[in-house]
């Protein structure tokens, strides 16, 4: 199945990608796996909340 989000829809879950990345910083989470480049669990936050809306757009559910 193919699922293509709207640049709206891109920027939205995006910016819940940035905020995720922020509250883990901010309440000094430790990561699972150690970085291997800087900024690289910054850009998996922005695609894991992107890939989250892509499975609710797909299934029709509500992303919240």
């Amino acid at each position: 199945m193919r699922v293509t989000l709207s640049a709206q829809e891109m920027y939205l879950s995006g910016l819940v990608g940035f905020r995720r990345n922020l509250e883990a910083i901010c309440r000094g989470r430790k990561p699972r796996f150690p970085e291997k480049y800087p900024g690289e669990l910054f850009a998996y936050h922005i695609h894991g909340a992107m890939a989250d809306f892509a499975v609710a757009k797909a299934t029709n559910k509500c992303w919240s």
